[in-house]
C-alpha cells in the first residue's frame, strides 16, 4: 500500500513538472534551423509558434555568446504588438557584424525562449 501511494505521488509530481514546462514554453522557434549560414543583405524569415497567445507587446532580439539564463543582447530587431504575430521578416544590414547569433523573443514573463544557433557570415 504504502509503495502503490509513494509510485502514485511519484506520477503526479512528474505530470505536475511537465505540465508547468508545457504552460512555461510560451514561444518555440521554428525558424532559423541550426547553423544556417546567412549573409549581409539576406532577408531571414524568422518563425515561432506562440502556445499562450495572450501577450500584448513583445520583442525580438539578436543575442550572442552562450545561450544561457543570462544571455547577451546584441541588438533587438522588432517590437511586436497585437495582433502577435508568428513570424517576422528581417533583411541583415550590409555593414552586419559576421559572427554567431540566436534570437530572443522578451516580454513581462521570465521565461525568454531562445532559437537555435545560426551564422552571419
Amino acid at each position: 500500500m504504502v509503495i502503490l501511494l509513494s509510485h502514485q505521488l511519484s506520477l503526479a509530481c512528474i505530470a505536475l513538472a511537465a505540465a508547468s514546462l508545457v504552460s512555461a514554453a510560451e514561444f518555440a522557434f521554428t525558424e532559423p534551423k541550426l547553423n544556417t549560414t546567412y549573409h549581409p543583405g539576406d532577408t531571414v524569415n524568422i518563425q515561432w509558434h506562440d502556445y499562450d497567445g495572450t501577450k500584448p507587446t513583445a520583442s525580438l532580439w539578436l543575442g550572442t555568446g552562450q545561450r544561457a539564463l543570462h544571455w547577451h543582447p546584441y541588438k533587438i530587431i522588432a517590437n511586436l504588438t497585437e495582433p502577435f504575430p508568428t513570424s517576422y521578416t528581417w533583411s541583415i544590414p550590409k555593414n552586419f557584424k559576421k559572427q554567431r547569433y540566436y534570437l530572443v523573443i522578451t516580454n513581462e514573463t521570465p521565461y525568454q525562449p531562445k532559437s537555435d544557433y545560426f551564422f552571419v557570415a
